[in-house]
């Protein structure tokens, strides 16, 4: 049974709230239950308590991690645990207790098996608190989609309290290793070759996620622009998703972060839903979103708005630096991310048929 169809059977959420719960899993990405914790649907007893029986294992608890022995946290190399989203907790005999994202992945099982020369025993535990410990003892950094709920870690993980970022044993965590603060999202690989417009809406007909709706319009986009990225909106927030300059993918796009709450360009377009096509004003939050593209001011900006239902969800921005954009760009550039807000919509009703399976 699907974790959703599980929550909407047990009414703990209404058909309406799993529904705007997978219009944002579409759109955004991340678990179900991750985003239900955050749109405030469901509490992490809850969560917890569901994703048990949905997976049939015992959910690892608060004090099962705290008071993992550092030397079976060793033994479970950092690369490992990263490939598969687990934890130990805790070796008995021949035993490994370990928690996991996916408990009944048993490929993950198998291999971790091999590895060890122990036999598994899994637990469930929410994607929120295994980002955080994965963090705190394994150096690992979150995704900034899980980094940016300190507030709900606080709640789901400390009951309130402020978190300790050292383990009970009083060693300290685990510092970020450097090598690793941009490992842990690679960048995306963003398609080369021409792309017709007639074929790129072919191909955002057919898209079978939001991966490929992103790479599809970045690939049309890079035959004209220099560089060309698209940001995920929430609420107030510009958030990086994925882009592309004429030297290759923008690794650090997904650590930037925009408010919307200032004059810019990608708020003008997040409040008016129309295409922008003009200079880029010396404002604060432009000059932000130049250094986050690593570019100097360019001669005109392209941004346009992506819509689900006359709700803007990405933001595009492109330009060709010191040189004039194709004043007919505008308009193919619009005709294709039209087709990628119906790409959503396609992709949220499967969603939620596949959900009443």
């Amino acid at each position: 049974m699907k974790f959703g169809t599980l929550l909407a059977r047990e009414k703990v959420i209404t058909p309406e709230q799993l529904e705007e719960a997978l219009k944002n899993q579409v759109v955004y990405g991340g678990r179900l239950g991750t985003i239900l914790l955050t749109l405030g649907h469901i509490d992490i007893e809850t969560h917890k308590r569901l994703l048990s029986r949905h997976f049939g294992v015992p959910c690892a608890s608060q004090p099962d991690i705290e008071n993992a022995p550092r030397d079976v946290i060793e033994r479970i190399p950092s690369d490992l645990v990263q490939k598969h989203g687990v934890h130990p907790i805790k070796i008995e005999g021949r035993r490994l207790h370990l928690a996991m994202s996916d408990p009944r992945n048993i490929s993950v099982l198998d291999e971790i098996s091999f590895l060890t020369g122990l036999m598994i025993v899994p637990y469930a535990l929410p994607e929120i608190v295994l980002a955080y410990y994965l963090e705190r003892n394994y150096g690992i950094p979150r995704r900034e989609y899980h980094a940016r709920l300190s507030e709900l870690e606080r709640l789901a993980i400390f009951g309130g309290r402020s978190p300790d970022r050292s383990r009970p044993d009083g060693t300290p965590a685990r510092p970020v290793p450097e090598s690793r603060l941009k490992a842990a999202e690679p960048p995306l690989v963003i398609p080369t070759g021409p792309l017709p417009l007639e074929n790129a809406i072919e191909q955002m007909d057919a898209a079978p996620d939001r991966t490929r709706i992103g790479l599809t319009i970045l690939q049309f986009a890079r035959q004209y622009l220099s560089t060309a990225a698209l940001f995920l909106v929430k609420t107030d927030e510009a958030i990086g998703w994925v882009g592309v300059s004429a030297d290759g993918p923008l690794a650090a796009i997904g650590e930037t972060i925009l408010p919307l709450d200032g004059p810019s360009v990608l708020k003008t377009v997040k409040e008016s839903g129309a295409i922008y096509f003009g200079p880029v004003a010396s404002e604060p939050l432009n000059e932000a979103l130049l250094r986050a593209l690593g570019r100097e001011r360019p001669a005109t900006a392209l941004v346009l708005p992506v819509q689900v239902r006359r709700r803007v969800v990405n933001l595009f921005y492109g330009d060709a630096g010191r040189s004039e954009i194709d004043p007919t760009l505008p308009a193919r550039l619009s005709r294709l991310l039209a087709a990628a807000g119906t790409a959503y919509e396609r992709l949220i009703v499967e969603s939620k048929k596949k959900m009443e399976l």
